[in-house]
């Protein structure tokens, strides 16, 4: 995500242009004025960094393409193909059953937030 599509989406979390700039030189860490999927996941597993509920909403909006709140199994896969992250079938079916609590089929942001919470304390 290049850095203008960045502040357009970041604005309800970090009102003020000054606090925007600094969240994306922060995840941006090879700076080369693209935020990556494996710059924004270093996010949450750097401790140092910020890994709270409205970043958590964030990484579940750009996740959540249709909007209806849930991700589904399509929605992670084309993330992660949108990303450059290397998965198979298998992997994209595991994280999406171990973070599917209820195994509806649809990620909520509870499920996620969960799921989010409980792999970073694995790692």
């Amino acid at each position: 995500m290049e850095y203008e599509a960045f502040i357009s989406e970041i604005t309800d979390v970090a009102k003020d242009e000054e606090t925007r700039r600094e969240l994306f030189h922060a995840i941006d860490v090879n700076h080369d004025h693209v935020i990556k999927f494996n710059e924004l996941v270093a996010v949450f597993l750097d401790e140092r960094k910020i890994m709270d509920t409205k970043m958590l909403s964030y990484l579940f909006g750009l996740v959540d393409k249709d909007g209806d709140n849930c991700i589904s199994q399509a929605e992670l896969e084309e993330f992660m193909s949108n990303n450059n992250v290397t998965y198979t079938n298998m992997d994209i079916i595991d994280v999406f059953n171990k973070i599917d609590k209820n195994g509806d089929k649809m990620i909520t942001i509870d499920e996620f937030n969960e799921g989010m919470k409980e792999y970073l304390e694995e790692t």
